[in-house]
């Protein structure tokens, strides 16, 4: 994933504000060491790191999303999960604001959001 994809994937699959910078700093060897690049900064202690750094303005956020970036990195969640849960999320969200038709016992009626 690009860090681009590991920001969306925050957002949609944990709910939380992504914060680039993480990723970022995570991937920080991508460039030098490939794919071996998860051989650094892809363990508990970044998880830790991150949730001090952040500390009150959302440290346990911070450990959660670095978490979730390792994860993704080591393919226990994929981008078809990504996808997946983007088609249940947009399922859950409330119509439209204006008219909409809703139907009760069979009947249907144009209503105003």
């Amino acid at each position: 994933m690009t860090n681009k994809d590991h920001c969306k994937a925050t957002e949609v699959m944990l709910g939380l504000r992504p914060h680039p910078e993480i990723h970022q700093f995570i991937d920080g060897f991508y460039k030098s060491m490939g794919w071996g690049h998860r051989s650094k900064r892809h363990d508990y202690k970044i998880i830790d790191l991150m949730a001090d750094l952040y500390g009150d303005e959302g440290g346990e956020a911070a450990g959660v999303e670095a978490a979730f970036h390792i994860v993704c990195d080591l393919k226990l969640v994929t981008e078809d999960d990504l996808k997946i849960w983007r088609g249940i999320i947009s399922t859950d969200r409330p119509p439209p604001k204006g008219r909409t038709t809703v139907e009760v016992r069979g009947t249907k009626f144009k209503v105003r959001v």
